[in-house]
């Protein structure tokens, strides 16, 4: 899933400051300066179709290709990986770690191998 969300979003949260590059990409304003990964990516899924009460866990996976590699992990067990890229108004892309999974059992399965299938490493 491909989101459309960009830095002139905005959310009202007092939390400290931990990763201001993310956050400043999807807060702005005074609470930019407050935020946490957690805050910032609750309000990203908050704005799209996928289900997620507060994300309570993140997890950097590193920068492959321009793009900041995320995995978070949400209250109520759901489990998403983003793929965020450096420009301003460019689309996050969010994938459920449930279908990481089953994608990556199927690709396996068709080749053959017999190796178990893997999604997101957060837990």
């Amino acid at each position: 899933m491909s989101l459309g969300l960009s830095s002139g979003d905005s959310l009202n949260d007092t939390s400290a400051v931990r990763d201001p590059v993310v956050c400043s990409r999807f807060i702005t304003g005074t609470c930019a300066k407050r935020c946490e990964p957690d805050t910032a990516f609750t309000h990203l899924l908050h704005g799209s179709n996928e289900r997620c009460d507060w994300v309570i866990r993140t997890l950097f996976n590193g920068t492959a290709l321009g793009l900041d590699n995320w995995e978070v992990l949400c209250r109520d067990r759901n489990s998403y990986s983003l793929s965020i890229p450096p420009e301003v108004n460019a689309d996050v892309e969010l994938v459920s770690c449930r279908e990481l999974i089953a994608t990556s059992k199927r690709l396996l399965e068709q080749a053959g191998r017999k190796t178990k299938a893997t999604g997101c490493r957060i837990k």
